[in-house]
C-alpha cells in the first residue's frame, strides 16, 4: 500500500511492516493459467516512471 500523506507533516512515520509481504503474497496467490513462472516478474521498491 501506498503512504498517505500525514494530516500532521511534523510527526515522525510509521514503517511499512507489509511492504515486502505484498510481492511475497502476489506471487503465491497468482495463478495465471497462460503464462508459466519463468514469464512473469513480480518486484519489490520498483519506481517505473
Amino acid at each position: 500500500m501506498y503512504d498517505l500523506p500525514s494530516e500532521f507533516p511534523g510527526a515522525p512515520g510509521l514503517p511499512d511492516e507489509y511492504h515486502d509481504l505484498q510481492p511475497e503474497l502476489l506471487s503465491a496467490t497468482l495463478a495465471l493459467t497462460a503464462y508459466g513462472a519463468q514469464e512473469r516478474f513480480t518486484g519489490t521498491d520498483m519506481c517505473l516512471y
